[in-house]
């Protein structure tokens, strides 16, 4: 079963599975959970202080998870080019969108 994963701090999308608020829970999740095959949505802006969801998607990849597709639902674009260059460095697809980038198995 292929889940979908939103770690956003105020977005609510539709059809999500797991929802994840805070960078804390992000990753106490990752240490955890292996979200390889899963479907990721990432913010960046989580809270006033603390981590940033470039931060958690440098360490979910990090510790070799590849979820199965990445969306960026970030409006920070400094923060989503970021989290766009480590998914292309590691040979993520980017589709035309230029927000969903898919893991070539």
């Amino acid at each position: 079963m292929t889940f979908h994963i939103l770690i956003d701090d105020v977005r609510n999308l539709h059809g999500m599975d797991i929802i994840i608020r805070t960078p804390e829970a992000a990753v106490e999740f990752l240490n955890k959970t292996d979200t390889t095959g899963h479907f990721v949505y990432m913010d960046n802006d989580l809270a006033v202080e603390g981590m940033e969801g470039y931060q958690i998607l440098r360490l979910l990849l990090e510790f070799g998870q590849r979820p199965k597709k990445v969306v960026l639902v970030t409006s920070n674009p400094v923060a989503k080019q970021h989290m766009r260059n480590d998914l292309l460095d590691l040979g993520y697809k980017e589709n035309p969108n230029r927000v969903e980038y898919d893991w070539q198995e």
